[in-house]
């Protein structure tokens, strides 16, 4: 079941700054270790982080900012199937 308030993601997530791995964890453990909300992180996965953070015109130089990228996308790809 996907969507719905109360539900926690128990995906795995990488968090990179630039190009350096940082760590990998689900969105609470990432949130508690770097001390952060878990809607930001949240927020770092939709279209519009993408657009005004790694998008150009660059305000932030690509090397400073931080990308979270899910690492169990390819299993999910086996359940629908």
């Amino acid at each position: 079941m996907k969507g719905g308030r109360g539900l926690r993601d128990h995906h795995i997530y990488a968090l990179y700054r630039g190009d350096t791995y940082l760590m990998d964890g689900t969105l609470e453990e990432i949130a508690e270790k770097r001390g952060v909300k878990r809607v930001t992180l949240q927020w770092m996965l939709r279209p519009s982080y993408a657009k005004r953070y790694l998008s150009p015109p660059k305000r932030v130089p690509k090397r400073q900012c931080l990308t979270l990228t899910r690492l169990d996308d390819d299993e999910d790809a086996d359940e629908d199937a």
